[in-house]
């Protein structure tokens, strides 16, 4: 058994290594575009980029796992929800803010976007984009996937009050409710055609975050961590398979427009399976010692560091240099090729959010010191 200080500052090094693949797995889903399919070949790479709709999923978890346990070690110290909101705000809303001002102010200039609408802005700037329909002109600015911040942002608003106000038996109950109302209602709009809701609307993605929850409950609080320890090797074992099988199959980047009546499954079905493999690899990273060296390397805790940064700005600046560089620079079209390209954005985007982090974002986090928990 691997024993990890649960303390507020502590860093846990699994978790930044699973933050890390997920970061990576966005970026490589985000930057193989036109993948190579008239290879009757395709290589495990390309597969695996396919598959990284996932890393959202993850990253649902880490950051529902993340906050729980911040949130349940601060229940009885003063100023419990000035303290937590300052540092989410510091954390998260200056390079939020920046990333808005660049791509509706600046991008625009530079680029054939085109001026977004107020109204169409402003489901950005409050944090509910995704309740909207997503259109061609956000995307061709690069904020079209901080859907997935709105979903936490919304998390951050209505969590404290759930840990602070519930015993720890009363918030477990409160996230089995969640996973099984997310799922219910994910259900509930397939079946009225409103696929896309299903996919982007926080009640129908919440399953995942309550997953990482309730693994942040027991982790912090001790009850029910040796249950969820023994359960955590069979979950994983039933719910891997059918994942590696789509990842093979390439389904897994389709499950959200597949052919009926496939969609009943891939929406309702699928999201959770996701969210259960996840929570359970999460539990035995930090219960198997090998598991968690391995996770908690240089390297993905390297980009761990700098994945906010990333997510933010990987598609406003990368993207656009994509199409720049045709296949046929890197010796046609071929899996090698895509790969190159995928590799050589990555790279760029890496630049950008160091460059982000450390001469914008860095003064904001200092100032996070003066409030009283660490380690958010």
């Amino acid at each position: 058994m691997q024993t990890l200080n649960p303390s507020p500052e502590h860093r846990i090094g699994p978790v930044d290594g699973l933050r890390g693949i997920a970061i990576l797995a966005v970026l490589l889903l985000h930057f193989t575009p036109g993948r190579v399919t008239n290879l009757g070949f395709r290589s495990i790479i390309l597969k695996l980029a396919d598959a990284g709709d996932v890393g959202v999923d993850l990253f649902f978890v880490i950051s529902g796992f993340l906050i729980t346990g911040i949130l349940f070690r601060s229940r009885g110290l003063p100023h419990r929800f000035r303290n937590f909101y300052a540092r989410r705000t510091l954390r998260i809303l200056p390079l939020y803010f920046l990333a808005l001002t660049v791509a509706f102010v600046v991008v625009p200039i530079f680029s054939s976007c085109g001026w977004i609408p107020l109204r169409d802005q402003l489901p950005y700037w409050f944090y509910v984009a995704n309740f909207k329909t997503t259109d061609a002109a956000s995307r061709c600015i690069g904020v079209v996937h901080f859907w997935t911040l709105a979903i936490e942002e919304q998390f951050y608003a209505v969590w404290p009050a759930v840990l602070f106000l519930l015993s720890s038996r009363g918030a477990r109950r409160v996230c089995v409710a969640i996973i099984t109302l997310s799922v219910l209602f994910r259900f509930g709009l397939v079946a009225s055609a409103m696929n896309w809701r299903a996919y982007y609307w926080t009640p129908s993605r919440a399953d995942a975050i309550a997953c990482g929850s309730l693994v942040g409950l027991a982790f912090a609080s001790g009850e029910g961590w040796r249950r969820i320890t023994r359960w955590s090797g069979p979950v994983a074992a039933l719910t891997g398979p059918p994942l590696a099988y789509l990842v093979w199959r390439d389904s897994i980047n389709t499950i959200f427009s597949p052919p009926v009546p496939m969609v009943l499954i891939g929406r309702v079905v699928i999201p959770l399976i996701v969210a259960l493999f996840f929570s359970s690899v999460l539990v035995l990273s930090l219960e198997t010692r090998w598991l968690g060296r391995m996770l908690d390397n240089r390297v993905l805790t390297f980009f761990a560091r700098y994945s906010y940064g990333l997510y933010v700005w990987h598609a406003m600046f990368a993207n656009p240099l994509l199409s720049y560089m045709p296949l046929k620079l890197f010796g046609g079209p071929s899996n090698a090729a895509v790969v190159i390209r995928a590799l050589v954005a990555i790279v760029f985007s890496l630049i950008v959010a160091i460059a982000s982090y450390h001469l914008f974002e860095a003064p904001f986090l200092a100032v996070k010191k003066r409030f009283a928990e660490r380690g958010i």
